[in-house]
Formats: structure tokens, C-alpha cells, sequence
């Protein structure tokens, strides 16, 4: 079976109401793309075969969100990476939120590539449109794993132990 890129085979997102209790919603997604196919479907010019899926959900209770998802990117005669994640965010105030997530890859061509990633961050709104932030990470790779942590020129890290922190301020216009 064929299925475009992005095609979404299970989305959804349900709300669970009590009487007397506070809002909760569920959500989730399953996409598969591109079985068998060709990367040539895509933006990228490629006749690569490429095939692709995802299945994600998240939990939302109040102030808090709780999500996991899992990705496999398989490129024929390249990689076979498996991405398993966690995370959660937590409003503390409606201005001033909290966020943590964990990444483990692995590659399904040889079990001696892997690595894991995790990183934690803050934000803190001064108005509806300015916000000040910092977060701060860390990626450890092990074999011809070469995961990064940014996505300026920064996605191929070297073996071993890499960490970085950031502060600043953005503004939306």
C-alpha cells in the first residue's frame, strides 16, 4: 500500500469532562509516509527510497502537558534511525513556563550507533508579545552517531559529549 507523505492514517483529540473536575485532553497521531516509495515525492530532488512514520500523543491536565512520540527515518542504503522522546511543560504562572524533553536514537543498521539527548528550558512572558528564555542541553553520541544540538550548521556533533546553554529575548511583530 502506497500512502502519500504525510498522510495522517489516526489523528485525534479528545476531551475528557467531569463534573466538578478540571480540563483534560488527550491527542494523538499516527503518519506514515512514503512506504516503498520514492523521496522524489518530496521538496528535497532525490530518487532515494525513503520511508517514514511517526506516532505521537500528548496529555494535557491544567497546567500541564505530558508527550511522547517515536519516529523512524529509513533511507535506502543510508540510515535506519529510531527516535523515541519524552517531555512535559508546565505553565507555573500564565506568564512563566517550564519544559523538558529527552531524545533517544538509535540506529537500526548497527546497534553501536545511538545516542541520547535531553534538554530543559524556561520562558517567561514580559508581555503578549516579549518573552525572555533560556534553556540549556546536552547531546552524548556514541558510535557513527552524530547527533546535534542546534539546527544552525550544528546537526553533525562529534563523538562523545556535547552540551550547550542559551539565553535571550524574542519579539513578535
Amino acid at each position: 500500500m502506497q500512502i502519500p507523505v504525510g498522510t495522517a492514517l489516526a489523528v485525534f483529540s479528545h476531551r475528557l469532562l467531569k463534573r466538578g473536575t478540571p480540563s483534560r485532553f488527550a491527542r494523538g497521531a499516527l503518519i506514515s509516509g512514503n512506504a516503498g516509495g520514492s523521496a522524489a515525492s518530496i521538496v528535497i530532488p532525490s530518487v532515494v527510497a525513503f520511508d517514514g512514520r511517526a506516532l505521537g500523543a500528548s496529555y494535557v491536565f491544567n497546567n500541564l502537558i505530558v508527550k511522547a512520540s517515536y519516529v523512524q527515518y529509513k533511507v535506502a542504503g543510508s540510515f535506519n534511525d529510531r527516535v523515541y522522546s519524552g517531555g512535559a511543560s508546565y505553565h507555573i504562572t500564565p506568564a512563566l513556563n517550564v519544559d523538558a524533553g529527552v531524545w533517544y536514537t538509535h540506529d537500526g543498521n548497527h546497534s553501536t550507533n545511538h545516542s541520547v539527548m535531553a534538554s530543559t528550558g524556561v520562558e517567561y512572558a514580559l508581555s503578549k508579545a516579549t518573552m525572555i528564555y533560556g534553556q540549556v542541553g546536552f547531546v552524548n553520541n556514541h558510535g557513527a552517531m552524530h547527533t546535534g544540538l542546534s539546527v544552525n550548521n550544528a546537526l553533525n556533533e562529534v563523538t562523545g559529549t556535547t552540551s550547550g546553554v542559551n539565553v535571550g529575548i524574542r519579539h513578535m511583530f
